[in-house]
């Protein structure tokens, strides 16, 4: 009777093991890569902060252009050539291939642009890819919820919604993006 008792409580003991083993490789592991595609998928722009080699900015400050040289160093091409704050232009990159919208506000075709700021935009960003793809952010005005922006993605019918730190990243000046060290 001993050994018949040991036996079974073995048996459950695998069977328990087998399920809390299905359970986290089935199921958590989804879970996490679900999560990663959300993520990915709410990021404002699709593309790998490695893989962004220029950069266009226009506020209310200007229209500036930054490029990486062969070296990978930032280099400031308009409305001057000079050199770029590095840091200030990377911390910026990093920033917006991380950023991520709250929600899409409107889609469609009848947009009324206008209604969002959008349709003659005063701010936009453009981000350029080693491969050459080219992505661009026009920001709208405020939203209506406060630290909220709205944000369109220029090739696509929708209006999102985003933190207005999205904003904040690029209102620089030539200030901001010049290299400040003194040689």
């Amino acid at each position: 009777a001993y050994s018949m008792k040991f036996r079974s409580t073995w048996a459950f003991l695998a069977l328990a093991l087998v399920f809390g083993a299905y359970i986290y490789f089935v199921e958590i592991k989804k879970t996490t890569k679900d999560e990663e595609a959300k993520i990915q998928s709410e990021r404002i722009f699709s593309v790998e902060n490695g893989q962004i080699k220029a950069v266009q900015i226009k506020n209310a400050n200007g229209f500036f252009e930054l490029e990486k040289d062969p070296k990978g160093v930032w280099q400031l091409k308009t409305p001057l050539v000079d050199s770029a704050d590095d840091q200030v232009i990377s911390s910026m990159i990093a920033d917006l291939t991380t950023e991520r919208f709250d929600e899409v506000v409107s889609e469609g075709g009848d947009i009324d642009l206008k209604t969002y700021g959008l349709d003659s935009p005063k701010m936009s960003v453009t981000l350029e890819t080693v491969d050459g793809v080219t992505k661009k952010l026009n920001i709208g005005i405020d939203g209506v919820l406060p630290g909220r922006i709205y944000v369109q993605r220029e090739g696509e019918n929708k209006v999102l919604f985003a933190s207005s730190s999205l904003k904040a990243q690029i209102e620089k000046t030539i200030k901001d993006l010049r290299d400040k060290r003194v040689f």
